[in-house]
Parts: C-alpha cells; sequence; structure tokens
C-alpha cells in the first residue's frame, strides 16, 4: 500500500510538470503573459490530480489547489561573431558553426575574405567592418530575412535563388554577373554600386522582384539592368551608364525607371522586347546613347514626364509595339526621327502635353499598318524632316487628332504634316 501511494504521488508530479510546460508555452504563444509579469505565468494545480489551470493571481487558486509560477519560453537571442580575413579566417567556418540554430546571426567582416560564401539559412547579417572589406561572392539559397551592409563583392557577385534580402552601400565590381535575382527572390537595394561586370551588372530572372533607391550600374558588357521571365524592377535615382546597353525588359518582365539617369550606353538605353514593359518617369533622362533612346520591339514602353535627348539614332522607337508620351515628355535632339513607329505600332499622347522638338529627321514617322492618336496638346516643332510623316502606299499609316487637327506643328524642315488626319 505505501509503495503503491509513493507511485501515484509521483504520478501527480509528473503530471503537474508536463501540464505546467504545456501552459506556459500556450500562455506565451497566446500572449497570455502581462507585458510587467517579467515572463511569469501563474498557475492553480489541484493537489490530488494535478489538473492544471492559468489564473492571473494566485489568490484565484481554492484550497484544494497549490499555487504554481511557470517561467514562460525565452525567445532565442542573437548571436554576433567577427570575421578577421586578414587572418586567415572565414565566414563560412560561422555559417557552419550556427547552421542548426535558429537565432538570429550577425557577422562583422575584417578586410576581404577570397571565400565562395553560401547562406542557406534565415535571419543572417553580414556587415563590413571598414570600407573595401567583403567576400569573393556570396550565394543565398532559400534564405530569408538576410541584411548586408556595405560589403564588397569581388568576381563571383551575389546572386539570390528562392531568397529576400535587403542591401546598403554595397560594391560588386568585376563579376561575370554583379547581382542576379532567381527563383522569386525578393531584393532591397540602397546606394549599390554595381559596375565592369562581363554580362549584365544587375539580372532579375523567373518571377523576381528587385527595388533600388541610389546607387550606379555602370561598365558592362551586356546590360545595365536586364529583367525577365515574369519579373519586375523598380528603381529610383539610379544611373545606368556606359553599358554595352542600358535597360531591358521583356518575356513578361518589367522595369520602372523614376527619376533615373541613363547615359552614354554602346546601345540601346531603355528596350522593352517579347511582351515587356518599361516605365520612363518622373524626371527620368535618356540621353547620349549609341543607338535609340528607348525602344518596344513587341513590347510597352510609357514615357511620362521623362527626357529623352541627344541619342545617336532615334528618340523613341515601337516595332510592333505600344508607345504612351504623357506628362511633359519630351523628345528633342536627337539623331534620326523623335519618334519612329513600325510593323503596326501605335502612339498615344495622354495629358500634360508633349514636345517632339529639333530631332534631325521627321518629328513623328508612321510606317505600314502604325497608328498615331494625338488628341492632346503637343508642340512638333523645328525638326530636320517632316514633322509628322506616314510612309506612302502601299503603307496605311492613320493619325487621329482632336476634331481632325493637331494642336502645335511648325517650323519642320520638309513640312508640317505628311499625311491625312482623322478624328
Amino acid at each position: 500500500m505505501h509503495h503503491l501511494l509513493r507511485r501515484r504521488l509521483w504520478a501527480v508530479v509528473i503530471g503537474v510538470l508536463a501540464a505546467a510546460g504545456s501552459a506556459a508555452g500556450i500562455a506565451y504563444a497566446t500572449g497570455a503573459i502581462a507585458g510587467d509579469s517579467g515572463g511569469v505565468v501563474v498557475g492553480c494545480a489541484g493537489k490530488l490530480l494535478g489538473e492544471l489551470r492559468i489564473v492571473s493571481d494566485p489568490s484565484k487558486c481554492t484550497r484544494l489547489e497549490r499555487v504554481v509560477y511557470l517561467q514562460a519560453p525565452v525567445a532565442p537571442q542573437p548571436t554576433s561573431f567577427t570575421v578577421d580575413c586578414t587572418a586567415g579566417q572565414k565566414v563560412q567556418d560561422v555559417l557552419a558553426q550556427v547552421a542548426a540554430e535558429t537565432a538570429p546571426v550577425t557577422i562583422s567582416v575584417k578586410g576581404m575574405c577570397n571565400e565562395d560564401v553560401s547562406i542557406n539559412r534565415d535571419s543572417v547579417t553580414l556587415t563590413a567592418a571598414a570600407t573595401g572589406s567583403g567576400v569573393r561572392s556570396l550565394v543565398l539559397i532559400d534564405a530569408r530575412k538576410i541584411q548586408l551592409h556595405g560589403l564588397a563583392f569581388g568576381t563571383g557577385g551575389l546572386h539570390a535563388d528562392g531568397s529576400a534580402f535587403r542591401a546598403d552601400g554595397i560594391d560588386v565590381s568585376g563579376a561575370q554577373n554583379g547581382i542576379v535575382l532567381n527563383g522569386g527572390s525578393i531584393g532591397w537595394l540602397t546606394n549599390a554600386t554595381v559596375e565592369n561586370s562581363t554580362d549584365t551588372d544587375i539580372g532579375v530572372y523567373n518571377a523576381s522582384t528587385l527595388e533600388q533607391f541610389g546607387g550606379s550600374l555602370t561598365g558592362s558588357g551586356q546590360h545595365g539592368l536586364a529583367v525577365g521571365s515574369d519579373s519586375n524592377a523598380a528603381l529610383t535615382k539610379v544611373r545606368i551608364a556606359s553599358n554595352g546597353g542600358g535597360v531591358a525588359a521583356g518575356d513578361a518582365g518589367s522595369a520602372d525607371l523614376a527619376n533615373c539617369t541613363i547615359e552614354h550606353n554602346a546601345g540601346i538605353g531603355v528596350q522593352a522586347y517579347a511582351g515587356g514593359t518599361v516605365d520612363v518617369r518622373d524626371g527620368t533622362v535618356v540621353q547620349f546613347n549609341g543607338n535609340t533612346g528607348v525602344m518596344a520591339t513587341a513590347a510597352e514602353a510609357n514615357i511620362l514626364d521623362a527626357v529623352i535627348s541627344n541619342n545617336e539614332r532615334y528618340g523613341v522607337v515601337a516595332e510592333g509595339g505600344r508607345l504612351l508620351l504623357s506628362n511633359g515628355a519630351t523628345v528633342v535632339n536627337n539623331n534620326g526621327e523623335g519618334v519612329g513607329l513600325g510593323n503596326g505600332s501605335s502612339l498615344n499622347s495622354g495629358p500634360g502635353g508633349v514636345t517632339i522638338r529639333g530631332n534631325s529627321s521627321h518629328g513623328i514617322d508612321l510606317g505600314d499598318t502604325s497608328t498615331a492618336s494625338i488628341p492632346d496638346p503637343v508642340q512638333i516643332v523645328g525638326n530636320g524632316g517632316w514633322g509628322i510623316w506616314c510612309e506612302p502606299s502601299p503603307a496605311t499609316a492613320v493619325i487621329r487628332g482632336l476634331n481632325g487637327v493637331i494642336s502645335t506643328v511648325s517650323g519642320n524642315a520638309a513640312g508640317q504634316i505628311g499625311c491625312q488626319i482623322v478624328p
């Protein structure tokens, strides 16, 4: 009898402890622990059967219960490390050390580590201890909540696959592709410098998203920015210069360029192709490029409150594409047509006025079955060819104006309007 009673008492104690731990977890997870409680939960445990209930005050316990105090689980605390690359230490060694942990990890990198780093866990911060500190390359694989501060990246660049990261003040130089987002990745860049990539400075592919504020994309062999396959990139106050081409968006990808400068690229400044879309807006300047300023090939280009000027060939061209000029868009001093339409393209002008001036050939040139609808005030003046020119038969280009009138077309060298205007 004595031994049986002892076993029952032990069962009660074990039951109380198990229930207490469970209740503490529930109370912690549901917010039942008061903000000023210090993480302590008060419970009432039955003296006979060990049943447990959570109460707000010990006085709530009856004489058949005893008061139990439970400590809530403590959230894991961040872990910080310093990696001295000049002493031969490695970032990857630290990441291996914390691979099984879930607590946030911060690694300060001192000097340039000649290593290829891979992160495949969440909540990692890499910080440069001084200017020029960083790693040869960084690959993010299914990693979230990654933060990168002031790091330099070498020939391997920064690649993200299925990951999400924020980076500020980073420098990527001399990689084949500077920064690449793939597999639904999301990246936020602030004041990033990407330069001298063999192929593309930044590539955004396969349903990925990029936002960049400030910084520059320069000196690449192909494009400063390339966006494709259902991806999106939004750049604000970024300079894209001296690349093989400026910006290219295709395969249902889109690029939104606000208050950017795209200049001195060897090829086309901004290009949309194969179902892509480019929005060139809010003070963006596309100038001094070695080919056309903005081009839409089987794609869409929207130019709003932007300046397209001094490009080596045309200002704006659509080939089987759609153009919108609006909100004070200006196409000036390009070495060819201001706006050229071919292969059944369309042009629409929106509110806010449009200026097409001083281009070496026609202000607007319509070929084959292309159409232009210009119901709002425009200034088409001082161009080297016709103000508006429609290619002769068998072309069937059509231009539409408000009540059959285009507001201001004057001072163009070859003539003002070389095609019929319909309402």
